[in-house]
């Protein structure tokens, strides 16, 4: 192979480099990065393109030297398939050939020219083509499986018609065959099974319903709605759908825009939760909460947006208790914002406190939805293959809801008065009232005229919120005050949610060998979980602090953890904060 470059193309001066080898380090042959190069392939002895085997002849006071003898040698000719010495020649057409010469000779002009050049840009077209991914008038709702306890998605029906999902069978059990064609073959298959691929084939993958799921290691009651739940409930699903995206127009967190002309697209997924509210007469009945949400995940500023979440301190809920026990007229009280994330701050309203950049977040809405937003004023000729949705704020999902809400409510508060600690920026104070915020839900305990003034000011900004006064379960804690006065904090309920770890592979197993990863994430959790349970039972933390130096947990471990989970439930303590005289 031979090598010609130059370094410039004012006045030229080519430089030649022969090898043999075909991979080169171009940089270390020319010295430089601006080198201009011609690659030539040549056959076996061909000196044609540096002259040697030419007439060699040196000027020598105006004389020519020649080689011995006197004679100059001859050209050594050889057989290459042309018969004049050169590589063949592959015929062309003339057209085709002045062709080539016109495309080569513009490429050189535009390669060389100092303009610069002009993007172009692929016209849009002004319909696009949707891709449906329900059944018509079909919504995407996300469930929980009976059997796994994993999340699943369902397709429920607005009309109240679920058709029935059936999975396959074979020898080796239940499954749901995934299709891969053409270019997406090569994510699940390797290089080997992709050649022996035939066009219009393509590749299959079965994902069986396996008995041996993952084992939750805390229960809750209020959870997913299981497909069977979603089924027996379509009416109240439907009306509970409609009720959600009524709260997102009505609090004025979003507005229509063109899908061509969006920026930083999300897509969004539908939620639903059993919960239990409480009734006018003092019960609890279980209800169906629904709620939208967006996948943050995607939002491509996600990584450098600031994020915040208002949290007092674990001792500030406990000098909120004290300070109860502390004043005999004081009570405690319990207040809770409902759908706290679609009331905060615009995202013009953030900008301007914050003086960061105005943020642009859009989204389109869950497979099937818009069919139910077109039934809203305003939005009657919403079409999911033409329009998407931007946020005028910060909506549940987003990077910034809890940020957007926590600015909201702290200019709320400043407003009637309370101030800040030095200690917890969110345990705020005035000589009648102690407030310990988290995110939506604030902790109180003061007078009670107080606390009714309190409460009056945050609903004239967020609306009618839930209040429970003198007991009550917050974060999984319950706070009572008794009748002598004596305020107690406990964990019972939340502790009896605890399961401890159970599974086949612990069976038998060495106590010193090493846990799957399946073991290890559940012991991370429950772990975890028995934690947040030191808030009341200071008993335990030398046997959590122990255990949270474990890095790769071994059987050993997971058994001591199990110990300590059935040592607490058999037997969980009350914090008590006695009554002061």
């Amino acid at each position: 192979m031979t090598l010609v470059y130059w370094y410039s193309d004012h006045d030229p001066t080519f430089q030649i480099y022969n090898t043999a080898d075909t991979a080169l380090n171009i940089i270390q042959i020319t010295h430089s990065q601006q080198t201009r190069i011609m690659q030539c392939l040549t056959l076996p002895d061909d000196d044609h393109l540096t002259g040697e085997g030419q007439p060699e002849s040196r000027t020598n006071g105006g004389e020519t030297e020649e080689h011995e003898g006197g004679n100059t040698p001859e050209p050594v000719e050889r057989d290459t398939g042309s018969g004049d010495g050169g590589l063949s020649t592959i015929h062309e057409d003339e057209e085709e050939h002045e062709m080539d010469e016109y495309i080569t000779e513009t490429f050189y002009q535009e390669l060389m020219s100092e303009d610069k050049l002009e993007e172009h840009v692929a016209d849009l077209h002004d319909e696009l083509v949707p891709v449906f991914m329900t059944y018509e008038d079909h919504v995407l709702m996300t469930g929980d499986d009976d059997n796994t306890e994993e999340p699943v998605h369902i397709f429920h029906s607005v009309d109240d018609v679920v058709d029935e999902v059936s999975l396959e069978e074979d020898e080796y059990g239940q499954y749901v065959e995934l299709c891969f064609p053409g270019d997406m073959a090569k994510v699940v298959i390797d290089e080997d099974q992709l050649d022996q691929l035939k066009p219009g084939y393509e590749a299959t993958v079965r994902v069986y319903a396996s008995e041996k799921a993952k084992r939750a290691v805390v229960i809750k009651e209020d959870d997913l709605l299981t497909k069977k739940d979603i089924q027996e409930n379509a009416t109240e699903v439907s009306s509970a759908t409609v009720t959600e995206l009524k709260t997102w127009i009505d609090n004025k967190c979003f507005k229509k825009c063109s899908l061509k002309d969006a920026r930083n697209v999300m897509t969004s997924r539908y939620v639903v939760k059993w919960k239990f509210a409480k009734q006018p007469d003092g019960s609890m009945k279980k209800t169906i909460r629904m709620r939208m949400c967006l996948r943050g995940f995607m939002d491509i500023e996600a990584f450098s947006v600031d994020t915040f979440s208002g949290t007092a301190r674990r001792t500030s809920q406990r000098f909120l208790a004290s300070e109860a026990a502390c004043h005999k007229d004081w009570i405690l009280a319990s207040l809770d914002i409902d759908k706290a994330f679609l009331k905060g701050v615009t995202y013009k309203e953030l900008a301007a406190a914050t003086g960061e950049r105005e943020r642009v977040v859009c989204f389109t809405l869950p497979p099937g939805s818009a069919k139910l937003l077109r039934s809203f004023p305003g939005f009657e000729d919403y079409d999911e293959a033409k329009h998407c949705l931007q946020c005028l704020k910060p909506g549940t999902g987003t990077k910034d809801a809890p940020r957007a809400f926590s600015l909201k409510l702290r200019d709320t508060t400043r407003r009637i008065g309370l101030k800040p600690t030095s200690y917890d920026p969110e345990f705020e104070i005035d000589p009648q009232l102690c407030a310990a915020k988290h995110v939506d839900d604030i902790n109180m305990a003061g007078k009670e005229q107080k606390i009714d003034d309190y409460v009056k000011r945050v609903e004239q900004v967020f609306g009618k919120c839930k209040l429970n006064k003198h007991t009550f379960t917050n974060c999984g804690i319950r706070y009572l005050k008794d009748k002598d006065g004596s305020v107690i904090m406990d964990q019972d309920d939340y502790i009896k949610t605890l399961r401890p770890i159970v599974h086949p592979e612990l069976t038998g197993a060495a106590a010193d060998a090493k846990v799957t990863k399946h073991i290890a994430d559940m012991f991370v959790s429950l772990r975890g979980a028995l934690a947040y349970a030191t808030l009341t039972q200071a008993w335990i933390q030398v046997y959590v602090v122990a255990l949270q130096r474990v890095q790769e947990p071994t059987n050993l471990d997971v058994r001591r953890l199990n110990a300590a989970t059935r040592k607490l439930q058999s037997a969980p303590k009350k914090m008590v904060f006695p009554a002061m005289k």
